[in-house]
């Protein structure tokens, strides 16, 4: 049975509804403004770097998003330098 909307957590900290989110993985509670400063960097490598940091804490669906759509703002039509990648 499903939880109840009420039910799931909106500070985002518990682990509620196991196995739905990444309980493992690491909050970040300044995720929001994390993402909206990558916007004023200029760095790829920085950029890069922050994106694989926000990526490796607990997402749920609206941050994959969010996080997607940043990469794609930055790296849409290349890659980061020094990225390795498949010849």
């Amino acid at each position: 049975m499903r939880p109840h909307a009420s039910s799931i957590s909106s500070t985002f900290e518990e682990p509620t509804l196991i196995g739905l989110l990444p309980y493992w993985l690491p909050v970040a509670p300044d995720f929001s403004a994390r993402i909206k400063a990558l916007d004023a960097l200029t760095d790829p490598q920085v950029i890069w770097a922050e994106l694989v940091a926000l990526a490796d804490t607990r997402l749920d669906f609206v941050r994959t998003g969010r996080l997607d759509r940043s990469l794609l703002r930055h790296f849409a039509l290349m890659p980061p330098p020094g990225l390795p990648t498949a010849s």
